[in-house]
């Protein structure tokens, strides 16, 4: 986990396709993780997560993302505005 504060690094792991972070007593995922582009299987499962980062819509590989027995209430809310702006802020920065 240490790993992921380093985001040049998260851009070399274009290999990784899963992550296993089950039974971690999480309380939150970084967003960073969901940049990942070759990730496919991520699994947070059984720990004490309250909410999930708006990111995690945007992951381009993500197939499986088992959350399953955390404290979530409810998934994050993107409006179309949402994607708008980012993809919009991207290619200005390209």
């Amino acid at each position: 986990i240490l790993l992921i504060n380093n985001e040049n690094l998260l851009y070399t792991c274009n290999q990784l396709e899963e992550i296993d972070l089950d039974q971690n007593q999480l309380n939150e995922i970084p967003a960073q993780l969901f940049l990942i582009k070759s990730l496919k299987h991520l699994n947070v499962s059984n720990n004490n997560l309250i909410n999930l980062p708006l990111e995690m819509w945007q992951a381009p590989s993500l197939i499986d993302l088992n959350a399953s027995y955390n404290k979530l209430a409810y998934l994050p809310i993107v409006s179309c505005d949402y994607f708008y702006f980012k993809e919009n802020l991207t290619n200005k920065t390209n």
